[in-house]
């Protein structure tokens, strides 16, 4: 058996404290490096970093084409909607007939419909115009 078996007991005691000694030794030296950021990780994080923003560029893209559309058409439906209502009026108002006009002006006020269709060109359409004329 040994000193080191009348020590420790068998041999099968010494093999598990020469790998506990060595998975305290590797966790030491685990945290050293770990306390140290070289060029190397600082080079291969920022290369991870810019590979996921990357990714996530082009998942919201993907994401948010089709909504983006869909809302343009929305967009556009319910202005088409509004300016049919709108030429209505002038119709009628220019056949005298100011009952149907009033009627079709409490239908408007009722659904806030001047306000709504502001906004959705002022938020779709409006941002284009306020570029040019910022000459951007």
């Amino acid at each position: 058996m040994g000193i080191w078996g009348r020590l420790f007991g068998t041999d099968k005691a010494i093999e598990g404290a020469a790998d506990t000694v060595n998975k305290v030794t590797g966790g030491i030296i685990s945290g050293i490096d770990a306390v140290f950021y070289t060029d190397e990780e600082k080079a291969r994080a920022a290369s991870k970093a810019v590979e996921n923003g990357q990714k996530m560029v082009s998942a919201l893209h993907d994401q948010w084409m089709p909504r983006a559309i869909s809302r343009r058409i929305l967009a556009y439906m319910f202005s088409a909607v509004f300016l049919s209502i709108l030429i209505t009026a002038v119709v009628f108002a220019c056949l005298s007939k100011i009952d149907v006009v009033n009627s079709i002006i409490a239908i408007v006020k009722a659904f806030d419909l001047g306000w709504i269709v502001l906004g959705l060109m002022g938020f779709y359409f409006g941002v284009y115009e306020w570029k040019k004329m910022l000459g951007k």
